[in-house]
């Protein structure tokens, strides 16, 4: 798969906004903080794996049309070198914490090694502790599960169709569960079903990139696209959503419109790339490499909290009242988490996907 230096500055960018949701905007007073939807952060990184899986899956379906694979051999690589990516840390932490018999771990554990805490986030209406981030890696592995085969076993010419209608059965979904079931707001936003179309959006692109390709240039090219884009998204959630705060409206032009920023912020990174301040930003080695390790940082980033009060203060007897003090000494934490996971765990995993190309 070729190799978009770009977007692993956006990955971390992605997971710093989830971040700020979780440490920042949940812990400070300040009106404008608290009413941006910083969540948006997994938003967009929905849309990148529903892009980059999908664009896999178009070069494993191209092999199969030329004879150079078989669709057997094409769903075991990408099964394997999905299982490599993303179980050795993942279940390394449940086991982990199982074993020390950290807080909720024992009672939600099926849940946990099922990937399925959405389902029961969305059953319960409830939120699950230091795991509740874990509902988007369910939905992540339920997409990895179905959407290969969708995509390898429908005809070419019947994949735009296929994949516009998934968005569309997807916001038609959410819509529903937002505007008859409210008290099921967590399914509404945790279920695969009503967050497919983030996923769809980003599989649209790849479609537009290898079928459209003169369609994809006018939306990856001009540098004006971006910004404007930028701003229609802000003034739609400062201007529309708050004058009219309509739970389906609020949807409309929150996530679905943040959607399509991040599919043309996407796009412009794998076709021409950022140029001038854009490049200096996001082909920042440092920044590349905490997209790298993203991964890591979004998976311990809420266990963060609890270790920093219950262990890391009182051993080290930090008793800071600056808040931004505290939600540095987070993030150092899950920086220096995800580092020594990435070299011991994921790299290491990480190097067997050659075997499965």
């Amino acid at each position: 798969m070729q190799y978009y230096k770009q977007l692993d500055a956006l990955r971390f960018f992605s997971v710093l906004l989830v971040m700020i949701a979780h440490w920042i905007a949940w812990d400070t007073s300040n009106a404008f903080v608290k009413s941006f939807h910083w969540g948006n952060g997994v938003i967009f990184f929905f849309v990148l794996s529903g892009f980059l899986i999908t664009e896999i899956l178009y070069k494993q379906k191209t092999q199969i049309e030329t004879g150079s694979t078989n669709l057997s051999k094409a769903l075991k690589n990408f099964y394997f070198r999905r299982t490599l990516r993303i179980f050795p840390i993942y279940y390394l932490l449940i086991l982990f914490l199982f074993f020390v018999n950290y807080k909720n771990t024992r009672e939600i554990f099926p849940y946990l090694i099922t990937y399925t805490s959405n389902i029961l986030q969305a059953n319960t209406t409830s939120y699950v502790g230091d795991f509740n981030h874990f509902w988007s890696l369910a939905v992540e592995e339920q997409f990895y599960i179905f959407w290969p085969i969708c995509i390898l076993l429908t005809p070419k010419k019947h994949l735009l169709k296929f994949i516009s209608a998934t968005i569309i059965l997807s916001i038609i979904s959410k819509i529903c569960y937002i505007q008859f079931m409210p008290d099921k707001w967590m399914a509404a936003g945790y279920l695969t079903n009503n967050v497919m179309f983030a996923l769809g959006i980003g599989a649209l692109l790849a479609h537009i990139k290898h079928e459209k390709t003169l369609f994809f240039n006018q939306i990856s090219k001009p540098i004006w696209l971006t910004p404007l884009m930028i701003g229609f998204y802000l003034l739609s959630f400062f201007i529309i959503t708050h004058h009219f705060p309509i739970p389906s409206m609020t949807f409309i032009f929150d996530e679905f419109i943040f959607c399509i920023l991040s599919s043309v912020i996407i796009a412009r990174a794998v076709g021409n790339g950022y140029q001038f301040v854009g490049k200096f930003i996001l082909e920042n080695k440092y920044l590349i490499h905490l997209g790298q390790i993203s991964y890591g940082l979004y998976l311990f980033h809420l266990f963060a909290i609890p270790t920093f009060w219950d262990y890391i203060s009182p051993a080290l007897d930090l008793h800071s009242s600056k808040k931004a003090t505290i939600w540095m000494l987070y993030f150092i934490f899950t920086w220096i988490t995800a580092e020594i996971s990435y070299f011991l765990v994921e790299k290491p995993f990480n190097s067997l996907k050659k075997y499965f190309k």
